[in-house]
């Protein structure tokens, strides 16, 4: 048994069997024991004792899970698998290891700092997502140094300075499986602004979209979220011309 000691922040050690008392005034109990038996006895002790419990591997007597967590503070991303496989969740947090590099930290702290600038000198939409696109790019790449900042600042000054880009338009036959999408058509889907979707289109490739784009769906009923197929072109043209980028899935032919 493990306690808390009379000092603060320290532990006393007991090598005992648990008893019911022991959960008395605690705030969590977590117990590695031999039997789903055990495992329900401690449950009841827990319930007894108005605290909430975790038995080691066995999730039906569980009140919570301990997650797996990737730590690139100010970012964190967590896992868990409700305590069913363990050793899954633990090969998930190893390949988000492996995706997000030690080094994002100091990034994301500064893009606190260079937010303010953002705001106040790139327009809303295309301009402010085009610097926070190489921005991100310049921090999964690399550390942050002071060659770094100073390219992003300069970034600003230039996106400031250029003249407004007109929009553009990808038509793509929706996959039935995001496999089939290549990194081109998975980076148009998360950039664009508006996407409608045709008659039959398949639904795989929503996973990319960005949570603040527009979607239409192509239908005749009337219905909020829809669009005539006689306005397709007519709303794409308009779109393009006002700087928005358009991504129309259609369904394959036949």
């Amino acid at each position: 048994m493990a306690r808390r000691g009379v000092a603060a922040g320290s532990l006393l050690i007991e090598e005992r069997d648990w008893r019911p008392e022991d959960l008395k005034g605690a705030a969590i109990a977590v117990a590695d024991l031999h039997t789903q038996e055990e495992a329900a006895a401690f449950k009841a002790a827990g319930v007894a004792a108005g605290v909430i419990v975790n038995t080691v591997d066995k999730g039906a007597t569980c009140d919570f899970y301990f997650g797996t967590v990737v730590s690139r503070s100010p970012l964190m991303i967590g896992a868990t698998t409700d305590g069913t496989a363990p050793i899954l969740g633990q090969a998930v947090r190893r390949a988000i290891e492996l995706a997000a590099p030690e080094w994002l930290g100091p990034w994301l702290t500064w893009a606190r700092d260079v937010r303010p600038e953002v705001k106040r000198r790139l327009a809303p939409g295309a301009q402010r997502r085009a610097f926070w696109e190489a921005f991100t790019e310049r921090a999964m790449s690399a550390p942050l140094d002071e060659a770094g900042k100073q390219d992003i600042l300069s970034h600003i000054e230039n996106l400031a300075a250029a003249p407004r880009e007109r929009g553009g338009v990808l038509r793509l036959i929706a996959p039935a499986h995001v496999d089939a999408l290549t990194l081109g058509a998975v980076k148009r889907l998360q950039a664009a602004d508006l996407i409608i979707e045709a008659r039959g289109a398949a639904t795989a490739a929503r996973a990319f979209y960005r949570r603040e784009a527009t979607r239409l769906t192509v239908g005749a009923s009337g219905c909020a979220g829809e669009i005539a197929a006689a306005d397709v072109e007519a709303t794409i043209s308009d779109a393009v011309a006002a700087g928005r980028r358009v991504v129309l899935l259609q369904a394959p032919e036949g």
